[in-house]
């Protein structure tokens, strides 16, 4: 039995501060966050570059075993987003909301079920 799997390449980072106060329902009435805009993609791949480089080194090492899914490739088109349908898709600068997770997953499905289905 050949064990299969997939490397999750460097996360998409935004490119602002995020008030994780503001962005959670609470009884009190507060001031919504700040606009944040959507990043260029390439920037983000630009980032991402070093880490994506180690773990393309590592799955071209064992090709036959080893997938790298690059999440700039799935959560990003030409701009990665930051708000999607006024929903934040980020709780900090680096971890999704269940928004941003969602978002994420429904976009990169395909990829999941290919592993799957191997």
């Amino acid at each position: 039995m050949k064990l299969q799997g997939q490397v999750i390449g460097d996360q998409v980072r935004t490119n602002c501060k995020i008030d994780k106060d503001r962005l959670l329902p609470g009884p009190l009435w507060h001031a919504p966050q700040a606009p944040c805009p959507s990043i260029n993609r390439d920037q983000i791949a630009h980032s991402g570059e070093r880490v994506n480089a180690v773990l393309e080194r590592v799955a071209a090492r064992w090709a036959d075993r080893v997938t790298l899914i690059k999440p700039v490739d799935y959560f990003c088109d030409e701009e990665c987003p930051v708000v999607r349908n006024g929903l934040w898709l980020y709780l900090d600068e680096l971890h999704f909301t269940r928004a941003g997770s969602q978002y994420m997953g429904q976009r990169a499905e395909n990829a999941f079920r290919e592993f799957l289905i191997r």
